[in-house]
């Protein structure tokens, strides 16, 4: 049974990452009417839903439990690395050269 805690996290996640419910469901692969349903705990989510989400970089066991994963990323590193993932090759060719640039290997 899932609880309104889950539905608060989940709501949470969401709008850390700046995207609407709409984008935000089509991102996961639900319908906005899917997502509204989630974040009020009226339906739970599916494995499938909360796979793509951890796909995406959240941090499902925290939206489950409200206990943070180890590795999860921060908001922002999710961000980062949303947007990283929707360029084409050349402009993450291009970010890839500037972070060699302003970062020394080790």
């Amino acid at each position: 049974m899932i609880t309104a805690d889950v539905g608060v996290r989940l709501r949470e996640a969401r709008r850390a990452s700046g995207l609407n419910q709409t984008d935000f469901a089509a991102r996961a692969g639900v319908s906005r009417n899917s997502q509204t349903e989630y974040e009020t705990g009226k339906t739970a989510p599916n494995t499938d839903y909360l796979g793509r989400l951890a796909a995406l970089g959240f941090d499902v066991a925290y939206i489950l439990t409200g206990q943070r994963a180890e590795s999860a990323l921060s908001s922002d590193e999710a961000k980062v690395l949303d947007r990283f993932r929707n360029l084409d090759s050349e402009g993450q060719r291009l970010i890839l050269g500037v972070l060699t640039r302003m970062l020394p290997t080790t």
